[in-house]
């Protein structure tokens, strides 16, 4: 959109997150001086963004929140003593999902199907779904489709997870306002989830050994709008021992043999060796020991891996709570999900916190 208008030879800026505060008010004063300017966003203008003299409102991307839609609408809104209309350009189907701007809401509908919005947007696409029973946030496709080229995608508006990979994130019990770290977050699959689960708030410190892995997770989350995360590439241990007792929630979702996604990945099994299996060990419980400080002494961490094996899971963590390190912790919960009865990948969490 931002290029068709400039090349139109309209007068016109971009602003988002990715602005310095120097640059956001320097382009909002060039907006309030300039005839018929033109401000384009991947998000809402909120910060510092107060221009009721505002004409035209373009929504150029379906949102599920009924409040995005009426801030996004609502910049505009404000009657003057020359302004009593404005126009809004809906090419979002937002109309069809919400309703007029400024009717009356039907709230028991939205307490009784909260989902409701988002079912709308998956439908104009023709992306049929389902509940899944223990899944509470899954959705499960009922006819196969590439969700990847679908615009409720290209808007963040949902991630693609195996579903036992969806039951992490909740296990971590997460409060408002947490600060919360993925020290093997690779490139952000449960990172994104737990920023959905925190509603944007907070803090979230995605960490990992790969540059290349964060860098996508930076991606998705800007595709997802997910902006309290922040990224911390692993090169010696100084980023792990400054947060040593200031986590509310860790996050630790191991390597592994990976013997629990055989189903979607049988030609793993290939590669596995008792070499292998022994230095995978080594290294989760090493992981363990060296991850487990950073949490406050009324903290929580989980542990999961996406193996099957007994030695990967519920055994490392009783030698850990056995080891100098992990005596002063006590396991709280365990959860083992089993491939041959859910249909889905093989997982193993459990959850730690101080005695």
């Amino acid at each position: 959109m931002f290029h068709a208008f400039k090349k139109a030879g309209y007068p016109i800026a971009h602003l988002d997150n990715t602005n310095t505060k120097s640059e956001r008010e320097l382009i909002l004063k060039w907006f309030h001086k300039t005839p018929n300017a033109i401000i384009t966003s991947v998000s809402i203008l909120t910060t510092g963004f107060d221009e009721p003299t505002i004409e035209a409102i373009i929504l150029n991307r379906a949102t599920k929140s009924l409040t995005l839609y009426y801030q996004m609408i609502g910049r505009g809104s404000r009657v003057l003593d020359n302004k009593n209309t404005f126009d809004v350009i809906d090419l979002g189907n937002n109309f069809h999902r919400f309703g007029p701007w400024g009717a009356d809401l039907d709230w028991q509908k939205m307490f009784r199907a909260p989902d409701y919005y988002l079912n709308a947007i998956l439908s104009d696409e023709d992306i049929q779904t389902e509940k899944i029973k223990g899944y509470p946030e899954a959705l499960k496709l009922i006819i196969r489709k590439n969700l990847f080229l679908t615009d409720a995608f290209k808007n963040g508006l949902f991630e693609i997870q195996d579903a036992s990979s969806q039951l992490v994130a909740p296990f971590l019990q997460i409060e408002d306002g947490m600060k919360i770290c993925d020290v093997c977050a690779g490139a952000g699959g449960k990172t994104l989830h737990l920023s959905a689960l925190s509603e944007n708030k907070g803090q979230i410190i995605a960490m990992d050994i790969y540059k290349n892995k964060l860098h996508e997770l930076k991606r998705r989350a800007k595709r997802n709008s997910a902006f309290n995360i922040e990224t911390r590439v692993i090169e010696n241990n100084k980023p792990i021992k400054r947060l040593y007792g200031k986590i509310d929630r860790l996050l630790i979702d191991s390597p592994c043999s990976g013997l629990g996604v055989l189903k979607r990945n049988p030609g793993s099994k290939w590669n596995l060796s008792l070499d292998f299996l022994e230095k995978i060990r080594s290294t989760q419980q090493e992981i363990l020991k060296k991850y487990a400080p950073m949490i406050k002494k009324d903290g929580k961490l989980v542990y999961a891996t996406c193996s099957i094996l007994p030695s990967e899971n519920e055994q490392q963590i009783d030698k850990f709570l056995k080891s100098d390190i992990g005596k002063v912790f006590m396991k709280e919960d365990e959860k083992k999900i089993s491939p041959n009865q859910t249909g889905f990948d093989g997982f193993y969490m459990a959850r730690l916190s101080y005695k």
